[in-house]
């Protein structure tokens, strides 16, 4: 992975994405660890900041390791062949995979890509090198993902948007709980990493709303999808999981293993793919009649002879009333019947033998509790079979001098024990167990070899499952909730009674409704409002409204209509960073930083309240310098701030905005000047500035508890500082035209993006309309200097 731009910042975010235990870098003077065990010196940047950044080994490899010309021919042999159709051609799965898969569009798009293929080189090297992964010619799913393919998020956007629980966090309360409601662990994966990599291509958006649109409305066919998951949710089976081990094992030297530990896992990797083969067929039948083009090439993948093909290799070879066992003596009996008896003459011998030694073991079992009057439970573990009885079933009897390694659990209810004999049988029947392994051992690897070459069809089929997974979650909860699909337009971000995802499904669906509106005549807007009135979840929902649709997923709104996005780009935490020693305005400032970097017409910037870590007039300075950048740089930006002069500084600026949080003033607090007032947060956005002049800060202070002294003598400073401000001028006549020009080009271009919608009932439309109407009258009034009605307005009242 190469750098994105001097901060390195797509590999750092690829990096934080992805954990590895181990980073490789070409060897240099400080890439790695010395002998001595110094420290490095002389690192290059990049190893600074991955060690500074990650807890992974960093592993410097020689620079002959990371040839492109190598890495080219890694790819050729390890990659899974295309599949052919009838026609001889390669077939694609149907648009169900993101980037390039087959052999053709890998080699054309990495043609160019010298260090995407060096590191391709180097990492297979290191396999080699290490001894970590034997794989055999064509058994690897490789996967080309352009960075443009999808959308950045910085790692404050993911820490601190409530996409995925960190640390103790409540699960349920981020963005992946309420969407993962997924039945198989290749959709949870899918779905976590679409979060984190939304997409941007508007084609393949469409089609998956597509989907998830006739899911929507075609419940019996969405109920059907989920009744065939069932199987892969009991049986907890991972179809991804098992075709990592099925082809790393196979080919994998021993390394201290015996061939019956390999035999043994292979068996438990072919009897749990054989039901998620049986499971595939259900979900077939399921998609049988879909519209859709995504669900229709779910249903062709799964079609696929080839799978029909692994079935009956598998249910040549293995016995059909065998399946995955539960608990360790079903699995391992299992494991003991699974291959048909024809494969050897010897193996019914063998079977009878490991029957009657397990049969000796509970027979002495049974005769040992009999003989000293206990009930005990036989059970098998990792160390073989063990004698296991409740404390309460003692009856402050002492054990017996035949019973040895007598251990009490932790919380001291049960007593795990054994005796000499029960170790004899449960040696012998491990050598029976090992015999019986032995004898189907070549039967196993030859039915692995038959699979791997077919191998690459199970990939497909793995990513189907996954998708029409997580297709019928986003369609379930969209049914549920009354979401609406989304809409994508080349300039216009517009959103009709949006609500905060996750808050709507907490508060069972009482989250306050707000309306967003940028396009390139607006970008930046200014939010004001006081604490607790709702800002930073503002903020919030607009990216994660925004993530969602870049899902595929349906989203809580009367209508939505997203801009290509290229990068999410947050400042949200107010926290200090101590492993970098920062305080928490440095740590702002640095994050300011990275966003100016990777600021651009096509960003989406949210920032609350930034500068507030240092002196206010430095803070506001530093706020307006930052802002000013972001507006002439056309990134959409909502920026939360108490700076309520940014407004007054910015206002030039004719992409610039202000917005304010609702909060409506009832009886029963204090004013400066003595009236009586209270405060109730509507949390609701309001365009203009708030017209209010109520110091909110001192009413949540008096809320939050503070004694009422100092809440006066707080309230009488304020009234102090306000008399010494310099009256405002009246507007200019400059600005009077900025403001009217801004509204013509807003409500024009709000106008334009609503004859574009294609998903949006009349009803809403008329309504959007009326509320249109009655705001353009508003605002053009207050531009021209007259009220609504027509009387003239002076600017003193």
């Amino acid at each position: 992975m190469v750098h994105y731009n001097q901060t390195y910042a797509k590999t750092i975010q690829q990096l934080t994405l992805r954990p590895s235990r181990s980073i490789l870098v070409p060897e240099s003077k400080g890439s790695s660890a010395r002998a001595d065990g110094a420290a490095p010196t002389d690192d290059p940047l990049l190893v600074v900041c991955l060690r500074d950044a990650f807890f992974s080994d960093i592993v410097g490899l020689a620079r002959s390791f990371w040839n492109s010309n190598e890495g080219a021919e890694y790819i050729n042999q390890l990659l899974i062949k295309s599949i052919k159709s009838e026609d001889g051609s390669s077939k694609s799965s149907g648009g169900l995979e993101e980037g390039f898969t087959t052999q053709e569009s890998i080699q054309l798009a990495t043609a160019d890509k010298y260090y995407a293929l060096s590191a391709c080189s180097a990492l297979f090297k290191h396999f080699e090198m290490t001894g970590t992964a034997m794989l055999s010619r064509s058994s690897l799913k490789i996967v080309y993902m352009p960075p443009e393919g999808t959308i950045y998020l910085d790692a404050s956007a993911i820490e601190h948007l409530d996409l995925l629980p960190f640390g103790d966090s409540n699960a349920s309360a981020t963005l992946y709980g309420l969407l993962n409601k997924c039945r198989t662990p290749m959709a949870s994966r899918m779905l976590k990493m679409n979060l984190l990599q939304p997409l941007t291509a508007v084609s393949t958006l469409n089609a998956r709303l597509d989907a998830v649109e006739e899911l929507v409305e075609a419940p019996e066919l969405r109920h059907a999808i989920i009744r065939s998951l069932k199987t892969f949710e009991t049986s907890k089976l991972d179809v991804d999981r098992l075709i990592a081990r099925l082809v790393s094992t196979h080919k994998q030297k021993r390394g201290g293993r015996t061939d019956t530990q390999v035999a043994d896992e292979l068996l438990g990797i072919l009897l749990a793919l054989r039901s998620s083969l049986h499971a595939l067929e259900q979900l077939k039948l399921s998609v049988q009649g879909a519209k859709s083009p995504l669900v229709r090439a779910i249903g062709g993948i799964l079609s696929d002879a080839e799978l029909t093909d692994i079935l009956d290799i598998l249910c040549d070879s293995l016995n059909d009333d065998i399946g995955q066992g539960k608990g360790s003596l079903h699995s391992r009996n299992a494991k003991v019947y699974a291959v048909k008896s024809n494969c050897n003459p010897l193996l019914d011998v063998a079977r009878k033998t490991y029957d009657e030694n397990v049969e000796d073991i509970y027979a002495l079992a049974k005769e040992i509790g009999e003989r000293h009057g206990l009930p005990l439970n036989l059970k098998l573990g990792g160390n073989g079979f063990s004698l296991h009885v409740k404390v309460e079933d003692m009856r402050s009897k002492p054990l017996a001098a035949e019973f040895v390694d007598v251990v009490r659990d932790k919380r001291g209810k049960t007593i795990t024990m054994n005796t000499l004999q029960l170790k004899k049988l449960d040696r012998r029947l491990n050598d029976s167990h090992n015999e019986v392994l032995l004898l189907v051992n070549s039967t196993v690897r030859q039915l692995c070899e038959d699979v791997v070459e077919k191998v690459a069809i199970l990939y497909k089929a793995s990513e189907a499952v996954a998708l029409a997974d997580v297709f019928s979650c986003f369609a379930d909860l969209a049914a549920s909730q009354h979401y609406v699909r989304p809409d994508f337009s080349a300039d216009t971000l517009a959103i009709k009674s949006g609500r905060h995802p996750v808050l709507d499904d907490l508060t069972t669906g009482h989250a306050v409704p707000n309306d967003t509106y940028a396009d390139e005549s607006s970008t930046f807007f200014l939010i004001t409002g006081p604490n607790m009135s709702g800002k930073t979840t503002y903020l919030k929902q607009v990216a994660l409204l925004t993530i969602m649709a870049c899902v595929g997923c349906f989203v809580p709104a009367h209508f939505a209509s997203f801009r290509p996005v290229s990068a999410i780009l947050t400042r949200l935490g107010n926290d200090d960073d101590m492993e970098s020693n920062l305080s928490t305005f440095a740590a702002e400032m640095k994050s300011a930083a990275s966003i100016l970097s990777l600021a651009s017409p096509s960003a989406l910037v949210l920032i609350d309240e930034l500068g507030r870590g240092t002196s206010p007039r430095e803070g506001l300075g530093i706020a307006h310098a930052i802002s000013e950048s972001l507006a002439r740089s056309g990134a959409v930006t909502f920026f939360a701030t108490h700076f309520e002069d940014l407004c007054e500084t910015l206002d030039g600026f004719p992409n610039v905005s202000s917005l304010h949080l609702r909060v409506d003033v009832s009886k029963g607090g204090k004013r400066r000047d003595g009236g009586e007032v209270g405060l109730d947060f509507r949390y609701q956005v309001t365009r203009g500035r708030d017209a209010s002049t109520l110091n909110y800060g001192l009413e949540v202070a008096k809320m939050s508890g503070l004694p009422t002294s100092l809440i006066d003598e707080a309230a009488q400073i304020a009234l102090h500082l306000d008399s010494q401000k310099v009256p405002g001028e009246r507007a200019t006549r400059t600005k009077q035209a900025v403001r009217r020009v801004r509204t013509m080009l807003k409500y024009a271009g709000q106008l334009e993006q609503i004859s574009r919608s294609q998903h949006m009932d009349e009803a809403n439309l008329v309504e959007l309309l009326a509320q249109l109407q009655a705001a353009f009258i508003t605002e053009a009034a207050d531009c021209l200097g007259i009220s609504a009605d027509g009387d003239e307005v002076s600017m003193d009242e």
